[in-house]
């Protein structure tokens, strides 16, 4: 086979000559310059993105408290742990955070990361005695912990997966905005 036949056929590989090889070095340095560069402007696009939405998702009078459940594996439940607001954000967040989820939950309380098949309930309540607007009733500060499958617990469905959960409960310094329980009409 002739070399004019190996370029065609693609046998032989191409041979540089020694300007080629400094064209294609100075090449990559200023590709792989602007891809650095790129890659710090959309990280620090990201950290700026993500900084202003945790600004935007925790006004100064609120604060979150997280805990990143087991593992369930497919058809099995767990008990909700006791979690209380801290002393300095001592209320529920009176706000419903996973409307159209089916999960029965307190305000103030959030299930995120988990996958289809997923169920919750959050009703037990710790509540303090509280009086609101000449009311008195309860204020709702955490989680119980109560053993019960009906009022705490989280459930997997799925039959061949396994799903991880984490619970968050949005805590606030204003009672305003605290999850209030008005006393029940004993009629």
């Amino acid at each position: 086979m002739r070399p004019a036949d190996s370029e065609k056929t693609g046998m032989f590989p191409r041979i540089f000559t020694q300007p080629r090889l400094a064209a294609l070095s100075r090449q990559g340095r200023i590709a792989g310059r602007v891809a650095a560069t790129l890659i710090m402007v959309v990280a620090a696009s990201v950290a700026a993105g993500s900084a202003g939405a945790a600004a935007a998702r925790h006004p100064a009078d609120t604060t979150t408290v997280t805990w990143h459940g087991p593992e369930l594996p497919p058809l099995h439940s767990v008990y909700l742990i006791r979690m209380q607001c801290p002393s300095n954000f001592p209320y529920l967040l009176n706000q419903h955070f996973n409307p159209g989820s089916g999960f029965r939950l307190n305000p103030g309380i959030q299930f995120t990361d988990y996958r289809s098949g997923f169920d919750a309930v959050a009703l037990s309540s710790i509540r303090i005695p509280f009086t609101r607007d000449g009311v008195s009733g309860h204020m709702k500060v955490g989680i119980s912990g109560d053993r019960d499958f009906i009022l705490n617990s989280a459930t997997n469905w799925a039959w061949f997966t396994s799903t991880r959960f984490t619970l968050i409960m949005h805590c606030t310094s204003d009672a305003s905005k605290g999850a209030f329980e008005r006393p029940h009409d004993s009629r």
